[in-house]
C-alpha cells in the first residue's frame, strides 16, 4: 500500500479485506488515466495480472467491500496469520490424536498466547505500520505455547508441534508449470 501511495498522482491506496482489490484516491489536479496506467505497472510485477474495474464493477466494489487504509492493512494479516497459526494447532491435535480436555486446553492456550503476542508488537515499525516479522511471530509463538503446554504434551509432541507452529507458510505454486 505505501508504494502505491508513491505513484505521482495517488493521494491514498487502500485493500479491501483478501487485499485482492486494491482502491486508490487520485488528486484532483493528476489525470486519472496516467494514474492508471502507472498504478497499473507497479502491481504488474512477477505473475501478477491486475485489471482495472469499470462501470457497474467499481460501484459494486466501492458500496460492497470494506476499505482498508495502508495504517490498517496489517491487521488483515494479523487475522490471516492468526487463523493459520490456530489451524495449524487444531490439525496437530488431529495428527496426533490428543484427547478431547488437552486438545480444548491446548487450543486455548493458542489463543491467547497469539493474541497478547499481536498486542504487545502491534507497531512494530512505526513508519511502515503493515510491515510484521511473521517468521519472528511465528517462532515466539511456538516457543511460548510449547513452554505452556508442557504439562499437558509430550516432549516428542512438543517438538513437533513447535516445528509445525514456527514454519511459515510457503506462497503457493502455479502448478500450471510443473
Amino acid at each position: 500500500m505505501a508504494q502505491l501511495e508513491k505513484v505521482d498522482g495517488v493521494e491514498k491506496a487502500f485493500a479491501n479485506r483478501s487485499g485482492r482489490l486494491i482502491r486508490a484516491t487520485v488528486s484532483s489536479a493528476a489525470d486519472r488515466e496516467e494514474v492508471a496506467g502507472r498504478l497499473l505497472k507497479v502491481l504488474a510485477v512477477g505473475t501478477r495480472k491486475p485489471v482495472r474495474l469499470t462501470g457497474k464493477e467499481v460501484k459494486r466494489a466501492l458500496d460492497k467491500e470494506e476499505w482498508r487504509a495502508a495504517e490498517r492493512v496489517g491487521e488483515l494479516s494479523a487475522i490471516e496469520f492468526r487463523t493459520l497459526a490456530l489451524r495449524r494447532v487444531a490439525e496437530f491435535v488431529q495428527e496426533e490424536r490428543i484427547e478431547k480436555a488437552k486438545a480444548e486446553k491446548l487450543t486455548e492456550v493458542a489463543e491467547e498466547e497469539w493474541d497478547r503476542l499481536v498486542n504487545r508488537t502491534a507497531s512494530e515499525d512505526p513508519k511502515d505500520p503493515g510491515k510484521t516479522d511473521w517468521s519472528g511471530r511465528f517462532r515466539q509463538f511456538a516457543d511460548v505455547v510449547a513452554k505452556r503446554t508442557e504439562s499437558i504434551l509430550t516432549v516428542g509432541q512438543i517438538e513437533r508441534l513447535k516445528r509445525s507452529l514456527s514454519a511459515l507458510p510457503q506462497a503457493p505454486t502455479d502448478r500450471r508449470k510443473e
